[in-house]
Formats: structure tokens, C-alpha cells, sequence
């Protein structure tokens, strides 16, 4: 996967952010006199053809030396920065585990998967990913399991909760919640020079949105309907690599 996330993260256009209190035209005279100089690389070469569809599940157990917990992660094939699902997929990363900062809530703890395996102390803590990607990419489902919990048992009530997810909206209150959760991630960043810088480099270099405000605005549209129909789409067994790693004593 290394080099699969080093290809969607070099993209052929170069950014340059510059965030701060000061004049854009002189700020940009400075920019290209810093750069003007360096030579451009060789172009990348887009693929010759689009990456063939996953036809059906994939596993990997990986048996390792080592103090780490067990892990059951779920990778589902899913879709690039510039998709109309993108920000609907991105909500959907926050019903199920969270936005971060900001207090217990936006942490996680009212989150589907916290319920279902932290609060029920099958795991330890989890996570759910997507990604902004100038290609399609993965959606990330992950846990930590305590060290007497079964792989299977966590990894059946996480599909269990994705297929809940695909099988209906968000109640009224927690969508309110999670659309919280999802703004608050977007904004807070948002207001350090660096966290500006990053965000928008990111959304430029994926195509995602040509601004932050932009970004935000297509976050704050999403409906709780939209998020249920990507979690239909993304949610297939056809498109899902499943991985355990089962942290054993000794030498490997």
C-alpha cells in the first residue's frame, strides 16, 4: 500500500500555500523568486489504465513478536477527492468514530463504533478513515482489541455497524450531532496559519474544493440520507481487504 499512497499523494501539479497577513501580489513575487529557480522533474505518467475492480474479499492475518494489541482493520476500495460522495463519505468517518479534539463527544465517545466495541470493552479504542485522494482510494475501519477479545467477535460487530449504517439514516439527533462534529473538524483547524496552509493544500492538490470555505460549504450540505447511501456503496464485501494482527511471545 506504501507505494499505492505514495502515487496519490504526488500528484503532477506542484502547490505553493502561503497564508498570512500580508500583500498577495508581493507575496507571490517572493514565492516565484524562491522557486524560479529549481528545475522541474520529469512529469509522472498517469496510469496506463484505470485499476481493475475488486471482485471479492480479501485477508491477511499477520502473526508478529511484539507488546502491541491485536488489530482487526478493514480496508474498503472507495473513491477520489473529486467524487459528489466525497463529503458525504467524510461525515460518514465521523458517525463512525469521531472528528477529534474538541471534548468528549467530537473524541468519539458518542460515536457508532466507540458504542459498539470500547463501551462494551471489546476493544480498546477505534478508528474510521477516508481520506481526500486525487485517486480513488480506501476507506479505513480499524480497532484496537483487548487482549482476551476474539478477532471474530470484533471484527462481525463492526460489519454489523457499517450494515446498520447502509440499511438506514441517522436518527434526527445524532446526525445533529455528528454534523457538529463534522463542521467544528473543518473549522477549528482552520484557525492557525499552519492548519490553513495544510487544509488548503490539500484540498487544491486533490481537487476536493478550490477553497476551505468551499469545502466546508459542500460538508455543511450533506444529509443524513446522503450518508447512508455511501455507506451502502462503500460498504461491500466485494471491495473489502480484511487484516488481523495477532501479537505473539518470542521470536518471530
Amino acid at each position: 500500500l506504501y507505494a499505492h499512497y505514495r502515487r496519490h499523494y504526488t500528484p503532477n501539479n506542484a502547490y505553493v500555500v502561503i497564508v498570512g497577513d500580508g500583500d498577495a501580489a508581493a507575496l507571490a513575487e517572493q514565492a516565484s523568486a524562491a522557486f524560479a529557480g529549481l528545475e522541474s522533474g520529469e512529469p509522472i505518467q498517469p496510469p496506463r489504465a484505470p485499476e481493475p475492480p475488486q471482485m471479492g474479499e480479501k485477508r491477511v492475518v499477520v502473526r508478529r513478536a511484539g507488546g502491541a494489541l491485536p488489530i482487526v482493520q478493514l480496508a474498503f476500495r472507495s473513491v477520489a477527492a473529486t467524487d459528489p460522495t466525497a463529503a458525504a463519505l467524510t461525515a460518514l468517518s465521523v458517525a463512525l468514530a469521531g472528528a477529534g479534539g474538541g471534548g468528549d463527544a467530537a473524541s468519539g465517545r458518542s460515536s457508532r463504533l466507540y458504542r459498539a466495541l470500547v463501551d462494551t470493552n471489546l476493544a480498546t479504542d477505534v478508528d474510521a478513515t477516508f481520506q481526500l485522494m486525487k485517486d480513488p482510494y480506501l476507506f479505513w475501519v480499524e480497532a484496537s482489541l483487548r487482549p482476551e477479545v476474539a478477532h471474530r467477535e470484533v471484527e462481525e460487530r463492526i460489519l454489523a455497524e457499517l450494515e446498520r449504517l447502509g440499511a438506514a439514516p441517522l436518527a434526527e439527533a445524532e446526525f445533529a450531532r455528528v454534523r457538529r462534529q463534522l463542521l467544528a473538524s473543518t473549522a477549528y483547524p482552520s484557525d492557525t496559519v499552519t492548519g490553513r496552509a495544510y487544509r488548503l493544500g490539500t484540498l487544491l492538490s486533490t481537487g476536493a474544493a478550490a477553497s476551505i470555505g468551499a469545502w466546508y460549504q459542500a460538508l455543511a450540505a450533506v444529509t443524513a440520507d446522503e450518508i447512508q447511501r455511501a455507506a451502502a456503496a462503500t460498504f461491500r464485501e466485494r471491495g473489502r481487504t480484511t487484516g488481523w494482527f495477532i501479537p505473539e511471545d518470542g521470536a518471530p
